[in-house]
């Protein structure tokens, strides 16, 4: 189905299809559902509002959108014109990432579900990056396989979490590699506590746990939709593991900071950059699971929303709303 999908979407011109996902986005967010109440929640925190208020009602229409937007791109990976695509993704300055590259320890980005982060990773790849990426392992397998193969289509590597995960991860890095942690949303209930937008929440740690192991250094990369559909990212500040010096203490007499400190010190560090990344414009933030609740810990498989297109509508009504909407666009430029 996820092939018959892509397909026939891939038939459609890529403005007439961004309308109809458009239209489904705003469809999704009248509806009320557990998902749209998440977000609506998520978003209030946020902006530091009452859920019904205006700007927040006006932020999670546009988070919908945002989603199915995202969805949209994860299918035009698979058209002729994919690489065209992913280069089009502006990045203003690569210089940072370039110098942390340049140590030879392997890059650690840390990124949010904030824009189209499932498509900017591409840009790494389209660059020569041997970019890997863990995800949540989803049922059924075949559909994990197919996501998989959509987006290694330029490159990327994506595995699935498990017992050798973050084996894995470090041994990449150690050769030099990069990976993207996304670290906005505590799926697996293992995270550290942290204080986020004023909330007590539990963010993934694996970014941090991996650069002290490693030594590989820490930066942001958050990506950017525009209104014309453009898509831009960009890169942040490093993290730093070690907190700054006492100003009495004497120049060399400084003794390293302990582990517990230093994973203390990076998940504040990490917790800071999501509120100044997310806090720029919620309405691209699309988590429609509630964020500022501590998940249970689980066993099995779990569906994360970046992986998910066909949970969010019936697989069937995703094709059909996103086809009349772009019936509707094509019919309007006759």
């Amino acid at each position: 189905m996820q092939t018959a999908i892509t397909k026939v979407l891939c038939l459609f011109p890529a403005k007439a299809v961004y309308t109809g996902a458009r239209l489904v986005g705003l469809l999704y967010s009248m509806v009320p559902s557990a998902r749209r109440s998440a977000l609506s929640t998520n978003i209030a925190v946020v902006r530091g509002l009452s859920p019904g208020d205006r700007a927040v009602r006006r932020d999670v229409r546009r988070a919908f959108k945002h989603a199915m937007l995202n969805y949209v791109d994860l299918f035009r990976l698979a058209r002729p014109d994919a690489s065209a695509f992913v280069d089009s993704i502006y990045v203003p300055d690569w210089r940072l990432y370039d110098a942390v590259a340049a140590r030879g320890k392997g890059v650690i980005l840390v990124s949010a579900h904030l824009g189209n982060y499932d498509t900017v990773v591409q840009k790494l790849a389209r660059r020569g990056t041997r970019t890997l990426i863990p995800v949540e392992p989803v049922d059924p397998p075949e559909l994990l396989h197919a996501m998989r193969r959509q987006r290694a289509a330029l490159g990327t590597e994506i595995i699935p979490v498990g017992a050798d995960t973050f084996k894995q991860l470090a041994n990449h890095l150690r050769s030099g590699g990069t990976t993207v942690i996304v670290s906005d949303r505590d799926i697996q209930g293992t995270g550290y506590p942290v204080s986020l937008f004023g909330q007590s929440v539990s963010i993934p740690q694996a970014a941090i746990l991996l650069a002290m192991r490693t030594g590989a250094p820490i930066i942001g990369a958050f990506g950017s939709r525009h209104k014309d559909n453009s898509i831009s990212a960009h890169f942040t500040r490093e993290i730093l593991l070690d907190g700054p010096a006492p100003v009495d203490l004497v120049p060399g007499s400084r003794k390293p900071q302990s582990p517990r400190k230093k994973l203390e010190h990076g998940m504040r560090e990490l917790a800071a950059l999501l509120e100044e990344e997310i806090g720029r414009d919620p309405g691209q933030w699309v988590v429609q699971q509630p964020v500022f609740v501590r998940p249970a810990a689980t066993s099995h498989s779990v569906r994360p929303e970046h992986l998910r297109p066909f949970h969010i509508l019936p697989k069937t009504g995703l094709v059909f709303a996103i086809l009349a909407g772009a019936w509707l666009m094509v019919g309007r430029r006759r």
